[in-house]
């Protein structure tokens, strides 16, 4: 792949330790160099949030309040 970049993430943390995350980005990259798609992460003490977009179309909304997750997903053709 000769040095390309295939994913960058971005983060955010509570503590200086990089012990609590508190968001997250990354972004996918094709062979191209083309954004296949970007995901968000947020949490909190007791909730996390995820959000994927692919060409600026919100795909993927879920929010989890301890292991019970309740949200959308769409296909996109």
């Amino acid at each position: 792949m000769d040095n390309q970049l295939v994913k960058a993430i971005k983060s955010t943390f509570e503590d200086e330790a990089r012990e609590i995350l508190l968001w997250k980005q990354e972004q996918k990259l094709n062979s191209n160099g083309e954004l296949e798609f970007t995901k968000l992460s947020f949490t909190n003490a007791d909730t996390a949030f995820t959000k994927i977009l692919v060409d600026d179309n919100l795909i993927l909304n879920l929010a989890c309040l301890y292991n019970n997750c309740h949200g959308i997903f769409l296909i996109i053709m």
